[in-house]
C-alpha cells in the first residue's frame, strides 16, 4: 500500500481481532498450510474458524522492520526502521492507533526487545506488556489470558501476541520433537 493506511470498520460489524505472530515459523510446518505432522491442532482449528492468509510476504528479513511494516502498511524504505539504534518516527500511523481511535481496546504481549517500548511499539496500545526477554509462548499467553475475561465481556478489542520460541537457537528440548521434523538434525 502507498500512503496512509485506511481501515473502514462498520460499527455494527466490528469484530474482535487477535493477531498472533510466531517469529521465524515456517508456514509449511503448520497444518492449515499443508504440514503432515499434527503439531499445532489448536492453531489449525482456530485458523480454520477464522481469517488466515494463504500468502503473506514479509517486507524485511528480520523482526523490527517486518513488524513496523505490518503495523504501518509501509515498506522499510518508507518507514526507515531497519537499523537497531532508531526509534519509531512520530509521523508513522500504526494499526493499534487507528483501532484505538475507533473504539477498540488494544493490548499487546511480546517477549522480544525489537517489539518493545524501546522502538515505539507501545503507541496506540491501551496495554503494552513486554513480558520479559525471550519469554516462552506459554508465559506470553498466560499474561494475556488474565486480560481476556475483561475484554470479552466489555467491548471490541485488538489483541497482539508475539512468540519468539521458534527463533534461534533452534534446539528442541526433547529428542522426539527433533526427530519429528528433521531426523538426524544435530544443530
Amino acid at each position: 500500500l502507498w500512503g496512509d493506511p485506511v481501515i473502514e470498520v462498520e460499527e455494527e460489524r466490528a469484530e474482535n481481532i487477535i493477531l498472533v505472530v510466531m517469529d521465524t515459523l515456517r508456514a509449511d510446518r503448520i497444518g492449515v498450510y499443508g504440514a503432515e505432522n499434527d503439531t499445532m491442532p489448536f492453531l489449525d482449528r482456530t485458523a480454520r474458524r477464522n481469517v488466515w492468509f494463504e500468502t503473506a510476504i514479509a517486507q524485511a528479513p528480520w523482526t523490527l522492520p517486518s513488524h513496523v511494516s505490518l503495523f504501518s502498511s509501509l515498506y522499510p524504505s518508507q518507514h526507515r526502521m531497519y537499523l537497531k539504534h532508531v526509534s519509531m518516527p512520530a509521523d508513522i500511523v500504526l494499526l493499534p492507533e487507528i483501532l484505538r481511535e475507533r473504539g477498540y481496546y488494544t493490548a499487546a504481549f511480546t517477549s522480544i526487545a525489537f517489539i518493545s517500548q524501546r522502538y515505539g511499539f507501545e503507541r496506540g496500545f491501551s496495554l503494552f506488556n513486554y513480558v520479559r526477554p525471550d519469554a516462552k509462548a506459554h508465559e506470553v499467553v498466560g499474561q494475556a489470558r488474565r486480560l481476556l475475561p475483561l475484554l470479552s465481556s466489555s467491548r471490541k478489542f485488538f489483541l497482539f501476541l508475539h512468540f519468539y520460541d521458534t527463533h534461534t537457537p533452534y534446539y528442541a528440548p526433547w529428542v522426539q520433537y527433533r526427530n519429528m521434523f528433521c531426523k538426524g538434525y544435530k544443530g
